[in-house]
């Protein structure tokens, strides 16, 4: 398109808002050997960025935000939401007490630790009124989990992470640990744990809390309702935003039309990316996953033009684990001695569940995800199996304490009766 300022672009969000959170990244290794200390010293001199700076040592690469939203939306399938940025604290304060291969494994994955990210984020949004940014870490430990004064140093120092004794035994150990998320995300997300198993050990837990006013607002007399068409093909109606003349960013090409929109004074912007008509979801995701630099902010240009925007009231809950599992990081999990610098006995994880909250209106955004890292005693957690029982097989019926067999058959042909 030659004439961006000219065009009403319907805007599908196909990526998270606060996809700048996500994507930063961290200097330090993941044990934490070369950074240390609270976040709090980074100065913001020019938060306005015209293009992200290719540094990995602080900023890394977008691309594992871009795999997760792909998996967890199952190439399309549905609404999702996925903080890259959550799912990455999580996995570095597990780090803290992994081994050399687990540590490397979750760099190959996921980039460099999110101290460095941290830090901008914390400090961007203290120099701008307008951007109310909050990040907390948080650890919960069983008594019966003797956690290593190491690791419980490397949660405090470099996460600023409280460590609290919790004994997860009590029915309400649950409920104290998301009445904590619900604390830092503003009432946002008020359950994420839910429930303790009796082998459950210790929680690693993350919450971000995001509220920005956009740059330049959308007036709320011009939202109307107006044709979205999702996956299905068939045409609903959503509330849609409208601006004229809008300052903003803008890249364009055969497969995608996008804009970024800042919030405040530039630092945190949202990247909205419309594929072309007719391009599939499997395949839109698919392409952003090959070249994450879309939902980087990569490559755009300063524009003024006419756009429409969805409002946006969404929410979303992942279980990550069998994500990471599948993105490359199972062997590094299943060795029984991974995380043998958290504690003793060891413990595995259990599981990683995130919930997401996002809400774009016409002032700006809101948005919270909070991540937990779920750790059990090791060789509590049932193995994962895919069985389809689809050709002759047998079967029995047994006493389990003996083995006695009551019942045994071979079944053929289950239709004939």
């Amino acid at each position: 398109m030659t004439k961006p300022e000219t065009r009403v672009a319907a805007v599908r969000l196909v990526a998270a808002a606060l996809l700048s959170l996500g994507l930063l990244a961290g200097e330090a290794s993941w044990a934490g050997e070369e950074r240390a200390g609270p976040a709090a010293s980074i100065r913001v001199d020019k938060p306005v960025i015209d293009d992200p700076v290719d540094d990995p040592g602080c900023y890394g690469s977008p691309a594992f935000g871009a795999r997760l939203l792909n998996a967890v939306s199952e190439g399309g399938a549905h609404n999702a939401l996925v903080s890259p940025l959550g799912a990455r604290i999580a996995l570095a304060m597990m780090a803290q007490g992994g081994t050399a291969p687990v540590r490397a494994a979750f760099r190959e994955l996921a980039g460099a630790p999110p101290i460095c990210a941290l830090e901008a984020v914390l400090a961007a949004s203290a120099t701008d009124e307008r951007i109310d940014a909050r990040i907390a870490n948080g650890a919960f430990a069983d008594p019966r989990l003797d956690l290593f004064p190491a690791f419980r140093l490397a949660l405090r120092e470099r996460f600023d992470a409280r460590v609290e004794a919790l004994d997860f035994a009590d029915a309400r150990a649950a409920e104290t640990i998301d009445s904590w998320v619900s604390e830092k995300t503003d009432g946002a997300i008020s359950t994420l744990v839910e429930r303790l198993d009796p082998d459950d050990r210790l929680v690693l837990a993350n919450a971000i809390h995001f509220r920005a006013g956009w740059a330049h607002g959308f007036d709320p007399e011009r939202t109307a309702p107006a044709p979205f068409r999702p996956r299905s093909g068939e045409t609903v109606e959503a509330p849609a935003m409208r601006a004229d003349e809008l300052p903003a960013r803008h890249r364009a090409d055969a497969d995608f039309e996008a804009v970024s929109l800042p919030y405040g004074d530039g630092a945190f912007a949202l990247a909205a990316v419309l594929p072309r008509d007719g391009m599939t979801p499997e395949e839109a995701l698919g392409r952003l996953t090959e070249d994450p630099s879309w939902l980087a902010g990569k490559g755009f240009r300063r524009a003024r033009g006419a756009l429409q925007l969805p409002r946006l009231a969404l929410d979303s809950e992942a279980g990550l684990l069998p994500v990471l599992r599948a993105l490359g990081l199972a062997a590094a999990l299943d060795d029984e001695n991974a995380f043998a610098g958290i504690g003793a006995p060891p413990p595995e994880l259990s599981r990683l569940v995130q919930r997401v909250a996002l809400e774009v209106d016409e002032r700006g955004t809101t948005a919270s995800a909070a991540t937990a890292a779920v750790m059990a005693t090791r060789g509590s957690i049932p193995g994962r199996f895919d069985l389809r029982i689809d050709r002759p097989f047998a079967l029995s019926i047994r006493y389990v304490e003996t083995g006695a067999l009551l019942f045994v058959a071979w079944v053929d042909n289950p239709a004939a009766g």
